[in-house]
Protein backbone atom coordinates (compact mmCIF):
# COMPACT_ATOMS: atom_id res chain seq x y z
CA UNK A 1 0.00 0.00 0.00
CA UNK A 2 0.95 3.20 -0.73
CA UNK A 3 2.46 6.05 1.52
CA UNK A 4 -0.66 8.13 0.68
CA UNK A 5 -3.41 5.70 1.14
CA UNK A 6 -1.60 5.03 4.62
CA UNK A 7 -1.60 8.91 5.36
CA UNK A 8 -4.66 9.87 3.89
CA UNK A 9 -8.02 10.32 4.07
CA UNK A 10 -8.70 6.36 3.54
CA UNK A 11 -6.22 5.43 6.22
CA UNK A 12 -7.83 7.31 8.86
CA UNK A 13 -11.10 6.04 8.05
CA UNK A 14 -12.64 3.20 10.07
CA UNK A 15 -12.43 -0.07 8.43
CA UNK A 16 -16.49 -0.66 8.98
CA UNK A 17 -16.99 2.34 7.16
CA UNK A 18 -15.09 1.27 4.20
CA UNK A 19 -16.66 -1.62 4.10
CA UNK A 20 -20.32 -0.36 4.39
CA UNK A 21 -19.66 2.26 1.42
CA UNK A 22 -18.13 -0.23 -0.72
CA UNK A 23 -21.14 -1.88 -0.06
CA UNK A 24 -24.08 0.69 -0.71
CA UNK A 25 -21.82 1.43 -3.90
CA UNK A 26 -21.86 -1.70 -5.35
CA UNK A 27 -26.03 -2.03 -4.65
CA UNK A 28 -27.10 1.75 -5.45
CA UNK A 29 -24.74 0.78 -8.50
CA UNK A 30 -26.35 -2.35 -9.12
CA UNK A 31 -29.96 -0.80 -8.55
CA UNK A 32 -29.23 2.06 -11.20
CA UNK A 33 -27.79 -0.37 -13.60
CA UNK A 34 -31.23 -2.07 -13.50
CA UNK A 35 -32.28 0.78 -15.40
CA UNK A 36 -29.86 1.34 -18.16
CA UNK A 37 -30.69 -2.00 -19.47
CA UNK A 38 -33.43 -0.97 -21.54
CA UNK A 39 -31.19 1.58 -23.20
CA UNK A 40 -28.13 -0.15 -22.83
CA UNK A 41 -28.50 -3.46 -22.01
CA UNK A 42 -26.69 -5.12 -19.14
CA UNK A 43 -22.92 -5.21 -21.40
CA UNK A 44 -23.60 -1.26 -21.85
CA UNK A 45 -24.26 -0.58 -18.30
CA UNK A 46 -21.02 -2.61 -17.17
CA UNK A 47 -19.23 -0.90 -19.87
CA UNK A 48 -20.00 2.64 -18.79
CA UNK A 49 -19.70 1.46 -15.14
CA UNK A 50 -16.47 0.36 -15.85
CA UNK A 51 -15.35 3.18 -17.99
CA UNK A 52 -16.48 5.69 -15.26
CA UNK A 53 -14.87 3.96 -12.58
CA UNK A 54 -11.63 3.53 -14.53
CA UNK A 55 -11.72 7.51 -15.16
CA UNK A 56 -12.55 7.95 -11.46
CA UNK A 57 -9.49 6.44 -10.15
CA UNK A 58 -7.01 7.72 -12.90
CA UNK A 59 -7.95 10.96 -12.01
CA UNK A 60 -7.62 10.32 -8.20
CA UNK A 61 -4.39 7.99 -8.68
CA UNK A 62 -2.67 8.99 -11.62
CA UNK A 63 -1.05 6.24 -11.71
CA UNK A 64 2.19 5.46 -14.31
CA UNK A 65 2.32 2.33 -16.30
CA UNK A 66 6.13 3.78 -16.92
CA UNK A 67 8.51 1.52 -14.49
CA UNK A 68 6.40 -1.66 -14.04
CA UNK A 69 7.46 -4.69 -15.07
CA UNK A 70 5.28 -6.98 -17.23
CA UNK A 71 4.24 -9.19 -14.97
CA UNK A 72 2.63 -5.80 -12.90
CA UNK A 73 1.16 -5.13 -15.97
CA UNK A 74 -0.44 -8.75 -16.51
CA UNK A 75 -2.01 -9.05 -13.09
CA UNK A 76 -3.03 -5.44 -13.83
CA UNK A 77 -4.92 -7.00 -16.66
CA UNK A 78 -6.03 -9.83 -15.51
CA UNK A 79 -7.99 -8.38 -12.55
CA UNK A 80 -9.28 -5.83 -14.93
CA UNK A 81 -10.94 -8.60 -16.83
CA UNK A 82 -11.81 -10.70 -14.13
CA UNK A 83 -14.05 -7.31 -12.98
CA UNK A 84 -15.43 -7.04 -16.11
CA UNK A 85 -16.61 -10.45 -16.31
CA UNK A 86 -18.20 -10.25 -12.21
CA UNK A 87 -19.75 -7.63 -13.34
CA UNK A 88 -21.01 -8.75 -16.74
CA UNK A 89 -22.53 -12.05 -15.14
CA UNK A 90 -23.59 -9.94 -11.86
CA UNK A 91 -26.00 -7.83 -14.95
CA UNK A 92 -26.96 -10.31 -16.75
CA UNK A 93 -28.22 -12.02 -13.60
CA UNK A 94 -30.10 -9.28 -12.65
CA UNK A 95 -31.83 -8.49 -15.85
CA UNK A 96 -32.85 -12.09 -15.15
CA UNK A 97 -33.57 -12.86 -11.74
CA UNK A 98 -34.34 -10.32 -8.52
CA UNK A 99 -31.62 -8.16 -7.58
CA UNK A 100 -32.00 -9.58 -4.03
CA UNK A 101 -31.69 -12.34 -4.99
CA UNK A 102 -28.96 -12.15 -7.36
CA UNK A 103 -26.98 -10.21 -4.63
CA UNK A 104 -27.43 -12.65 -2.18
CA UNK A 105 -25.81 -15.81 -4.36
CA UNK A 106 -23.03 -13.44 -5.17
CA UNK A 107 -22.42 -13.54 -1.73
CA UNK A 108 -22.82 -16.98 -1.43
CA UNK A 109 -19.03 -17.32 -2.72
CA UNK A 110 -17.35 -15.19 -0.11
CA UNK A 111 -19.49 -15.94 3.00
CA UNK A 112 -18.35 -19.83 2.29
CA UNK A 113 -14.19 -18.61 2.14
CA UNK A 114 -15.06 -16.81 5.40
CA UNK A 115 -16.41 -19.77 6.80
CA UNK A 116 -14.17 -22.00 5.98
CA UNK A 117 -11.25 -19.76 7.63
CA UNK A 118 -13.45 -19.39 10.44
CA UNK A 119 -12.79 -20.82 14.00
CA UNK A 120 -15.47 -20.12 15.88
CA UNK A 121 -18.53 -21.83 16.43
CA UNK A 122 -20.71 -18.56 16.15
CA UNK A 123 -19.87 -17.91 12.52
CA UNK A 124 -22.19 -20.49 11.90
CA UNK A 125 -25.11 -19.05 13.35
CA UNK A 126 -24.33 -16.02 10.71
CA UNK A 127 -24.07 -18.41 7.94
CA UNK A 128 -27.63 -20.02 8.80
CA UNK A 129 -29.19 -16.72 9.44
CA UNK A 130 -28.06 -16.03 5.39
CA UNK A 131 -29.13 -19.16 4.31
CA UNK A 132 -32.49 -18.41 5.91
CA UNK A 133 -32.14 -14.98 3.98
CA UNK A 134 -31.59 -16.56 0.78
CA UNK A 135 -34.28 -19.09 0.91
CA UNK A 136 -36.91 -15.77 2.46
CA UNK A 137 -36.11 -14.04 -1.11
CA UNK A 138 -36.38 -17.11 -3.21
CA UNK A 139 -40.35 -18.05 -2.08
CA UNK A 140 -41.09 -14.07 -2.68
CA UNK A 141 -43.50 -15.64 -5.34
CA UNK A 142 -40.96 -14.22 -8.26
CA UNK A 143 -39.72 -16.00 -11.21
CA UNK A 144 -36.23 -17.25 -10.88
CA UNK A 145 -34.39 -19.13 -13.92
CA UNK A 146 -31.97 -20.92 -13.57
CA UNK A 147 -29.69 -19.02 -15.89
CA UNK A 148 -29.87 -16.06 -13.78
CA UNK A 149 -29.18 -18.08 -10.79
CA UNK A 150 -25.78 -19.42 -12.93
CA UNK A 151 -24.69 -16.24 -13.63
CA UNK A 152 -25.15 -14.83 -10.14
CA UNK A 153 -22.96 -18.00 -8.97
CA UNK A 154 -20.42 -17.00 -11.77
CA UNK A 155 -20.40 -13.88 -10.37
CA UNK A 156 -19.77 -15.00 -6.52
CA UNK A 157 -16.92 -17.03 -8.27
CA UNK A 158 -15.37 -14.19 -10.11
CA UNK A 159 -15.68 -12.36 -6.47
CA UNK A 160 -13.40 -14.38 -5.16
CA UNK A 161 -10.71 -14.57 -7.69
CA UNK A 162 -10.90 -10.89 -7.37
CA UNK A 163 -10.52 -10.72 -3.51
CA UNK A 164 -7.03 -13.35 -4.43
Amino acid sequence: MGTVARNGVLGRAPSGGLVVGAIASVQFGGALAVHLFGAVGPGGAVLLRLATASVVLFAISRPSVYGRTRRELLLVTVFGVVLAAMNLSFYAAINRIPLGIAVSLEFVGPLAVAVAGSRRPVDLLWVLCAVAGILALTHGGAHVGALGLMLALVAGCAALEKKK
